[in-house]
């Protein structure tokens, strides 16, 4: 399926079909987070750099904004000696490889737009209904999520020459390929704490790290033990969370930690990304310090 920059709103809503999250090839250089995968590969004189999103399964309909971005750097623009601005156009070629195992999401259209001679290329997965799981009868559920997609992209590039002055026509192809990913499912924790504690005094911060597990009917079971929980504390007022203690998940989904503090504030917990469940922030405690 092509994504064209000049016609390319009609063909794009195809695209949904492809996935979620990308993985650098051999030759492109990659960089793995926990919210998705950044690919890039460099052609003649143009760099194309794919940011990908993982898609968080749920129970229901939910939407992933901007999963894919793909970023077209070109040689500038000149000026004709007719007068006219020349400018590079490209366009993209997404292929699917489909396997037996394939859970790519399916249905919806993208918005239109996408018009463009070169900047950012945005992608929105729609909301789909019962993304994860589909309920065949009291007994039996059927689950669709955790799948993997390889596709490829192709981005083509040209601009017309101009040999009255001596710029030669130019054209470049970059391929980057990848796998897609939405298997990761929503958690969330929580945190318990004092409202009063002394200044520089240690004090014990707990709390509980689930997540939703699309294989059990997104039932609440506990993160995996070893998860990194990282709590941190911000002064009154409107600076940075900083991070003051790291520790673990550990049985039954379980963390405890403990801290001080030098002055009163608020604090949180954030609890790692895992293979199988999303980071999870919990809602701020706010503590008050005295000194003796």
């Amino acid at each position: 399926m092509n994504l064209r920059t000049k016609s390319a709103a009609a063909v794009l809503s195809a695209c949904v079909a492809l996935g979620l999250a990308t993985a650098a090839p051999a030759s492109a250089a990659s960089d793995k987070s926990a919210t998705g995968t950044e690919t890039s590969a460099e052609g003649l004189r143009t760099k194309v750099r794919v940011t990908t999103k993982d898609v968080k399964i749920k129970k229901g309909k939910f939407t992933t904004k901007d999963w894919m971005v793909i970023a077209v750097d070109v040689p500038e623009p000149y000026r004709h000696s007719d007068g006219s601005v020349v400018a590079s156009e490209w366009t993209v070629t997404i292929t699917p490889r489909y396997t037996a195992t394939s859970t790519c999401a399916k249905g919806g259209t993208l918005p239109g737009g996408l018009e463009r001679i070169s900047g950012d290329l945005k992608l929105t997965l729609p909301a789909l209904k019962s993304r994860g799981l589909e309920k065949k009868s009291s007994l039996m559920y059927l689950y669709h999520g955790a799948g993997r997609c390889t596709f490829d992209i192709t981005v083509y590039v040209t601009r017309d020459g101009d040999y009255t002055q001596g710029i030669p026509a130019y054209y470049d192809t970059v391929k980057v390929s990848g796998v897609t990913v939405d298997n990761v499912a929503p958690s969330k924790s929580t945190i318990s704490s004092p409202t009063k504690v002394k200044k520089n005094k240690s004090f014990t911060v707990s709390g509980k790290a689930t997540f939703q597990n699309p294989k059990d009917r997104f039932k609440a079971v506990s993160v995996k033990k070893g998860a990194r929980v990282q709590v941190q504390f911000r002064k009154n007022g409107k600076g940075p969370w900083k991070t003051i203690k790291t520790t673990k998940v550990g049985s039954k989904g379980v963390w405890k930690a403990k801290v001080k503090l030098p002055a009163k504030g608020k604090i949180r917990a954030v609890v790692s990304q895992t293979k199988t469940s999303q980071a999870a922030t919990t809602k701020a405690r706010s503590i008050s310090v005295t000194k003796k």
